[in-house]
C-alpha cells in the first residue's frame, strides 16, 4: 500500500461501490449495450480486449470483444456511456516476455533487452461513435466521447484509428527479424495502397511508448471520477504537442510545490516539462514514430502551422506510418564504425520487406534521419542489384541530414576517401525513381556549424561524423567482433598472430632489420598463404550467397549492403583488402589516410554537383580534396536526385525533434514552425504527392 496514494485506494472503493449500486439499486431505464468495435478501415478490433463501460454516474460495466468485434455490456444504465480499451490477459494487451540472451550474441550495445513492446490493444484510440466525433482523440482517457444509450437505442458503433505498425529489425529480441504480417500488409493495401517508412538514426536505444493524458494532469477533474490511470489502459501511440504537454509540466510543478519539495528559487520548469513529455509520448525510438507520423499527417491534411488542429474529417484518413527500428545504440556511443555495420545488416532484413511490399503492388515512400540513411541505401543497394528486377520500384527515397559519404548514391565504385569499403551504395539509385537530400550546414554533428547556443558542441570541433574512422571513435575491434573467435577468418588471424608471437620469442632483442621483418610478415609466404586462404573463404561464400538473398552472411556479414559479391568487381577486391590488412594488423586502424567525404546531410550537393551560384573559392579548394561526381550531377539534372538546403532554420542534427517546441525559454527563436512548414510539408508531403501517394490524403497530383 506504501507504493499507492490515496486517490488510486479511493478510485477503487469508489468503482466498487458504485458499481454495487448499478447491479443492486432501484429500478430504472437499464439496457444491454453492444458496442461494435471497428477501425476507419472497417476492421473489426482483435477479440479479447476488455473493454470497460462508464456511465453517467460511474457504473462500471465490463465486456470483452469477441470474434464479431462486438462487445456486450448488460443492464447498462440509459443515458451517456463512455469507455476505455483495458489492458489485460485475456488480449495480447500486456507486455511482451523480455528478451533472455543478455550479451551472449556478441553484440555490442547499450540494451540487453530489444523486444519491441507493441501489443494488440495499443493505438486503437476512439475517433467516432455513431454520430458523435471526438474533438481530440488524444484526449480520450481526460475527455472521454460520450454516447447516448436507450432500450430504443442500445447498439453502438465505435471507429478507431487503425493500429501502429512497427519493424523492429534489432538483434535482441526473441522472434527473429521478420517480414510484415498479412494483417499489416491487408492494412497497408486498404490505406491507399501506400506504405511510408520512417527510420531512425545512431545511438537511439529502443525506449518506451507513451499514455493517455489523464484528467487531472490537465489541472481538470475526472468525469467520471473513478476513470482508470493512463497505466491501465492501452497505450495510444499518438504525438502530444506542446499545449497538452506544457499543461501537464505545469501541474507536475504544482503538485512539487503543493507537497513542499524544495524546488530551489524558481521551480524546475523545464524538468518537470521533460517529464511530462516522457510520459505523454514516450521515450527513444518509441517516441520519434508517434512523432514523425503525427506531423507527417498534419502536413497532409494541408496545415499551415504546426499549432493546427487535425479536423474530425482528417483523424478518419489519419495514416500509420511504418516505424523501422533497428540496432543502432551499440557501445560504447563513440564506435560510430560499428553501428554503420549494425546499419548494413538491418538493411538487408528490410530489402525484403521492400520486396513484400513491392510484391503486394504497395506504392512505397521511405523517409531516413541521420544514420538511418544507411539502413534505406543497403536495402535499396540490394533491390538495384536484381537485374532490373526492381529498378523504380520505390517511389521516394528522402534522407533527412543523412550521415552518409555525400557522394554514397554515385555508380562509380571508387576507393577513394572509402577506407574501409562501405561509403558507396552503387547500385541504390536503380531501385528508386526519386531521391531527396534535406540538409543543413548548421548540423554540428555531421560537421563544423557557425551558428551558437545550439548545444552541439561537436560543432566547435568540426563535428563528429568526419573522424567515424580515426582512433577518437575508437574503431579497433569492431570488426573482430565478426571473427575472433567465431569462424575461420578467426582462426586464421590467431593462427598469424601465434606466428609473430614465435618470432618474437626466438629474436628475444629486436634489431631494425628484425622490426622490419616482424612489421612485413604479412609478404612472407605464411603470410600469403592466409591472405589467399581469407580470399578463398570469401569467394566461396561469395558464390553461395549471391544467389538467395535469404541465406545468411558469415564472412561477408559486415558489407550487408551489397547482394552479390562478384571477384572481378572492384568492391568486392576491396573488401577482401580491407579484411585480411585488418587480420594482419590486429584489427587497428590499417592505413594511414582513413578520411573519408564530408556527411551528404551537411553538404548536399554542394561539392559533388555544385550550382554556379555555390562556386566559390571556398569550395574549389574543397573539390581539390572532394572532387565533383559526374554521375551525381547528372541525376540531379535529370530530376532523379533533389536537395533541399535547410541551413537557415535547421540548426541541429535532429532539429525535427528536438527543437520542435521552444515555449519554456521566450528568448529562444520558434524554429519549429519554418521546420513544419518548409520541410515536412513543402519538401516531404507535398513532394510526395508529386509522384506517389500518402495514405488516403488527396494528392495535388494524379499518380
Amino acid at each position: 500500500m506504501a507504493n499507492r496514494n490515496i486517490a488510486d485506494c479511493y478510485r477503487e472503493f469508489e468503482e466498487i461501490h458504485r458499481s454495487e449500486a448499478t447491479n443492486t439499486g432501484t429500478a430504472a431505464c437499464r439496457t444491454d449495450v453492444r458496442i461494435t468495435h471497428k477501425d476507419t478501415l472497417g476492421r473489426k478490433l482483435p477479440a479479447g480486449i476488455r473493454v470497460k463501460v462508464f456511465d453517467r454516474d460511474g457504473g462500471v460495466y465490463y465486456g470483452v470483444i469477441d470474434g464479431n468485434g462486438d462487445s456486450h455490456h448488460t443492464g447498462v444504465k440509459c443515458g451517456d456511456i463512455s469507455w476505455q480499451l483495458m489492458k489485460g490477459a485475456k488480449a495480447n494487451c500486456e507486455p511482451t516476455s523480455t528478451y533472455q540472451h543478455g550479451n551472449e550474441d556478441k553484440r555490442r550495445l547499450q540494451e540487453k533487452d530489444e523486444q519491441a513492446m507493441l501489443n494488440d490493444c495499443d493505438g486503437y484510440v476512439l475517433i467516432k461513435a455513431n454520430e458523435e466525433t471526438t474533438k481530440d482523440p488524444r484526449l480520450q482517457l481526460s475527455t472521454p466521447l460520450k454516447v447516448f444509450v436507450s432500450v430504443n437505442e442500445p447498439k453502438v458503433k465505435a471507429v478507431y484509428l487503425p493500429p501502429p505498425i512497427l519493424l523492429n529489425l534489432r538483434f535482441r529480441q526473441n522472434t527473429k527479424a521478420g517480414l510484415l504480417s498479412e494483417l499489416q500488409i491487408g492494412q497497408l493495401i486498404q490505406d491507399n495502397k501506400t506504405a511510408t517508412l520512417f527510420i531512425h538514426g545512431y545511438n537511439v536505444p529502443l525506449g518506451n511508448m507513451g499514455r493517455f493524458v489523464e484528467a487531472e494532469e490537465q489541472g481538470e477533474r475526472p468525469l467520471p471520477s473513478n476513470l482508470p490511470r493512463g497505466e491501465e489502459i492501452q497505450r495510444p501511440y499518438l504525438y502530444y504537442t506542446d499545449e497538452i504537454v506544457a499543461r501537464t509540466a505545469q501541474h507536475i510543478v504544482s503538485q512539487k510545490l503543493f507537497f513542499g519539495e524544495d524546488t530551489g528559487d524558481n521551480p524546475p520548469v523545464k524538468q518537470a516539462y521533460k517529464e511530462a513529455d516522457s510520459r505523454l509520448n514516450g521515450t527513444r525510438a518509441l517516441s520519434w514514430f508517434p512523432h514523425m507520423e503525427y506531423y507527417l499527417n498534419l502536413a497532409a491534411s494541408g496545415k499551415q502551422t504546426p499549432e493546427a488542429n487535425l479536423s474530425a474529417e482528417d483523424w478518419e484518413k489519419y495514416s500509420r506510418i511504418i516505424g523501422v527500428t533497428w540496432s543502432g545504440s551499440v557501445s560504447p556511443s563513440l564506435v560510430f564504425f560499428r553501428a554503420e555495420m549494425y546499419a548494413n545488416e538491418a538493411g538487408r532484413e528490410l530489402a525484403k520487406v521492400l520486396i513484400q511490399l513491392i510484391e503486394a503492388e504497395i506504392r512505397i515512400n521511405i523517409i531516413t534521419h541521420s544514420l538511418g540513411a544507411r539502413v534505406a541505401l543497403s536495402a535499396l543497394n540490394i533491390l538495384g542489384d536484381f537485374d532490373g528486377a526492381y529498378n523504380e520500384k520505390i517511389d521516394n527515397l528522402i534522407m533527412w541530414e543523412a550521415a552518409v559519404a555525400d557522394n554514397a548514391v554515385t555508380d562509380t565504385y571508387t576507393r577513394a576517401k572509402n577506407p574501409v569499403a562501405m561509403e558507396l551504395f552503387p547500385f541504390a539509385h536503380k531501385a528508386v525513381k526519386r531521391m531527396r537530400i534535406l540538409y543543413s550546414q548548421e548540423d554540428g554533428v555531421l560537421d563544423g556549424d557557425s551558428r551558437g547556443g545550439d548545444a552541439e558542441y561537436t560543432g566547435l570541433l568540426g563535428g563528429a561524423y568526419p573522424k567515424k574512422y580515426t582512433s577518437l571513435a575508437n574503431t579497433t575491434g569492431a570488426l573482430k567482433d565478426y571473427y575472433y573467435k567465431q569462424n575461420k577468418i578467426g582462426d586464421y588471424y590467431t593462427e598469424f598472430e601465434n606466428l609473430r608471437r614465435d618470432y618474437l620469442l626466438h629474436r628475444g632483442s629486436l634489431n631494425q632489420d628484425d622490426i622490419a621483418q616482424y612489421e612485413n610478415m604479412a609478404n612472407t609466404a605464411k603470410g600469403r598463404e592466409i591472405k589467399r586462404s581469407i580470399e578463398k573463404l570469401l569467394l566461396e561464400e561469395a558464390k553461395t550467397v549471391s544467389s538467395d538473398l535469404n541465406k545468411p552472411l558469415n564472412y561477408l556479414k559486415p558489407w550487408s549492403h551489397f547482394r552479390r559479391f562478384r571477384p572481378d568487381d572492384e568492391y568486392f577486391k576491396h573488401i577482401v583488402e580491407v579484411l585480411t590488412a585488418q587480420v594482419f594488423n590486429n584489427w587497428t586502424i590499417y592505413t594511414k589516410d582513413m578520411a573519408v567525404r564530408p556527411a551528404l546531410g551537411h553538404q548536399g550537393n554542394r561539392l559533388t554537383a555544385p550550382e554556379p551560384k555555390q562556386n566559390s573559392k571556398e569550395l574549389q579548394e574543397a573539390q581539390k580534396i572532394y572532387p565533383a561526381d559526374a554521375f551525381i550531377g547528372k541525376l540531379k539534372n535529370e530530376g532523379k536526385l533533389w536537395f533541399w538546403d535547410q541551413s537557415n532554420y535547421f540548426i541541429t542534427h535532429s532539429a525535427m525533434r528536438e527543437y520542435e517546441w521552444i515555449a519554456l525559454d521566450k528568448n529562444n527563436p520558434k524554429i519549429f514552425p519554418d521546420i513544419y512548414l518548409y520541410s515536412y510539408r513543402d519538401e516531404i508531403i507535398n513532394r510526395i504527392k508529386e509522384n506517389s501517394r500518402f495514405g488516403r490524403y488527396k494528392n495535388d497530383k494524379k499518380s
